[in-house]
């Protein structure tokens, strides 16, 4: 797979950069942006590859130029992972920030079923990512989600971009789908982090679907719910 060329400066990824530098320190920061870079190029080397070129990168346009229909290819998701406590939440909003200088617009963040878990990730992202992308949370949208997308997201949208967290509970995510299709998210290059993604997300009907048939036992929810806010 060639090398789409990328930017590996920003606003916010520098912005992001600078800010943990107190924390963990000049050489782990670099490291953290090292890390950054090298997922943003598998990001965007894949998309371009999978979806069509022109789209993200160093010159990308931040719109979707080939609207891609039916299920999503196999070789578009990747892993980030490490010890518990070992920066793995900083690397995901440092990788974030730099995608987003390399077009992508739209960031999906899913977190476990647990509320306060949830608020914590949300807060985060926001305070690291100021200057940035706009980030929302399922708080904002669910009363009224057509509403919040029409008139607070779309004009962000394929300029600075949004960061959408939710937490992996049925009626949010349900209320995020509505987000995305109201705020024509279809229409932007978009990157989905699930953060704890062994909590909820995989297939737990996979064994009895195994036994008895895909056709007879359905995906389960949350599973079904993810993979339908990638097509969007």
């Amino acid at each position: 797979m060639s090398k789409i060329d990328i930017v590996t400066d920003g606003y916010c990824i520098n912005k992001v950069i600078d800010k943990v530098k107190s924390k963990i320190g000049d050489t782990a920061a670099e490291q953290l942006k090292q890390t950054a870079v090298e997922v943003v190029q598998n990001c965007v080397d894949v998309y371009s590859t999978t979806f069509g070129s022109g789209d993200v990168g160093a010159t990308g346009t931040g719109i979707v130029s080939q609207p891609h229909k039916g299920k999503i290819a196999d070789g578009t998701t990747g892993l980030i992972y490490g010890k518990v406590q070992s920066g793995k939440t900083n690397t995901t909003i440092a990788t974030l920030a730099l995608a987003q200088a390399n077009h992508f617009r739209c960031f999906i963040v899913l977190t476990s079923d647990n509320t306060c878990l949830g608020e914590q990730t949300a807060d985060r992202f926001a305070e690291q990512l100021k200057g940035g992308p706009r980030v929302c949370n399922w708080k904002q949208w669910r009363n009224d989600p057509e509403d919040f997308a029409t008139n607070q997201l779309l004009d962000y949208m394929k300029d600075t971009g949004v960061v959408l967290v939710s937490t992996k509970n049925p009626s949010h995510l349900d209320n995020l789908l509505k987000v995305l299709k109201y705020s024509k998210a279809s229409s932007v290059p978009t990157l989905i982090f699930d953060d704890e993604a062994d909590n909820a997300s995989p297939n737990t009907n996979e064994a009895k679907q195994a036994k008895k048939g895909k056709e007879i036992v359905p995906d389960s929810a949350i599973f079904e719910k993810i993979a339908l806010s990638g097509k969007r």
